[in-house]
């Protein structure tokens, strides 16, 4: 894969990769932002999350990412860590490891460094606290999400500034909208 040699540890004894090994990552990268690893509403950002998705680099990033945190264990590693160890930009580091743990790859623990989070793999969690991957509410509404948005909305139009009592909208949506925004359940 793109002259990426393994050095997996979890090689199995049928020569197959396990499931957190670098190589295999690369061969299936995370892509879960619309088949990219994310960008913001910008045209070139939205561009360059397509190139690298294309080109290979997202992947490169990811197998990257996971050899580091798979040479530090249990210590693990902070964003800033990491960035000046691999020569990364904090944008690349930052989608590329999302992505990772958003998929499960890798753990994000409550332990901070320097203000930082420390990243784990999956095995070296232990009795660790941990934080779940919490989805950025723009970019992963459901159509329920979008339609309680759309139900409020209209009830805001409706009542700004007319001073008139309308019935409000269904306290359903509105809960929902609330859960979505915190990414809770």
């Amino acid at each position: 894969m793109n002259g990426i040699v393994c050095t997996c540890w979890r090689l199995r004894p049928d020569g197959t990769h396990g499931d957190s090994c670098p190589v295999a990552i690369a061969e299936a990268p995370a892509l879960t932002y619309d088949g990219t690893e994310g960008s913001n509403p910008a045209p070139a950002s939205e561009e360059r999350a397509r190139r690298r998705a294309e080109d290979g680099s997202a992947a490169a990033s990811q197998v990257a990412i996971l050899a580091d945190l798979g040479a530090h264990g249990m210590f693990g590693s902070t964003c800033h860590e990491a960035e000046r160890r691999l020569g990364m930009s904090h944008e690349t580091y930052t989608g590329a490891r999302t992505n990772l743990h958003r998929r499960g790859d890798i753990v994000r623990l409550l332990e901070r460094r320097e203000r930082r989070h420390v990243y784990v793999m999956p095995e070296y969690v232990m009795s660790r606290d941990v934080v779940p991957f919490r989805p950025h509410p723009r970019r992963d509404a459901t159509p329920e999400v979008a339609a309680a948005a759309d139900e409020i909305s209209a009830w805001v139009r409706m009542v700004e500034d007319t001073g008139l009592l309308v019935t409000a909208p269904d306290f359903d949506s509105i809960r929902l909208l609330i859960h979505h925004a915190k990414g809770t359940p």
